[in-house]
């Protein structure tokens, strides 16, 4: 069994990743766009299988308005925040678990810096009394206590 990341996003307009530009920019942070996505993080034998369970699952996917990606890389790329939910103590984790990908750009339409990502997760993004966040030069999640 392998790791996979598998991304789902919005076709249609993301009406919270708006409300989130306004804000940032409303907060001072310099950003032209921003994008959200659901991750997914789940162990499974081979992508090809994954992405074709997945894309069957009406749960989670709708192709009429989602779209569906298995990364590559599985930390976050430039101008990218992961934003994870913190594990409560006591309780087990499932199979699969799901984080929240934000990506902002510059107003050159580039991958916005990492200062910028770091002020948009510290000023809205992640709330770090329940939220862990991961972008470029900041390290994952930490781990379930035991």
């Amino acid at each position: 069994m392998s790791e996979f990341i598998v991304a789902i996003g919005l076709k249609i307009p993301d009406n919270t990743a708006q409300t989130a530009l306004v804000a940032l920019r409303r907060l001072g942070v310099a950003v032209e766009w921003v994008e959200r996505c659901d991750l997914w993080r789940v162990e499974a034998g081979d992508s090809a299988a994954l992405h074709a369970r997945v894309a069957s699952d009406e749960t989670l996917f709708n192709p009429s308005k989602h779209w569906l990606r298995i990364l590559d890389a599985a930390e976050p790329g430039p101008g990218e925040a992961w934003i994870t939910p913190l594990p409560a103590p006591g309780c087990a984790e499932g199979r699969a678990r799901r984080l929240v990908a934000w990506r902002l750009f510059a107003s050159d339409g580039r991958p916005a810096p990492r200062e910028t990502v770091a002020a948009a997760v510290e000023r809205l993004l992640c709330n770090p009394a329940i939220e862990c966040a991961q972008y470029q030069g900041k390290g994952a999640p930490p781990e379930a206590p035991k």
